[in-house]
């Protein structure tokens, strides 16, 4: 009994295996995608994290800011902001600002 127990647990294991892997495959696939299309964007894109912190600019935002990938990360979002422009995002976001 435990035999064939022991062989329907390893068969449900390659099972949820293969299909890991398939969905892994896949979101490789849709992440390369998404890269590639952020990459032509013919607008600079930051992702933020919770604090408002740069987490990935693309190669358009990387140009507008004059700071490479590599100084982006871990920049608040105003430090993206120009000076004069800071006090229009305070009306538009205000949370952020504080």
């Amino acid at each position: 009994m435990l035999e064939g127990y022991n062989q329907r647990l390893i068969e449900e294991v390659a099972q949820r295996t293969s299909e890991l892997h398939q969905k892994n495959v896949e979101l490789s696939f849709k992440e390369q995608h998404l890269r590639v299309l952020l990459a032509a964007a013919p607008v600079g894109m930051l992702e933020l994290d919770e604090s408002d912190r740069c987490l990935y600019i693309n190669a358009n935002g990387s140009a507008l800011t004059a700071c490479s990938v590599e100084q982006a990360m871990g920049r608040h979002m105003l430090d993206f902001v120009h000076l004069d422009d800071r006090d229009k995002l305070q009306q538009i976001w205000p949370d952020h600002l504080d």
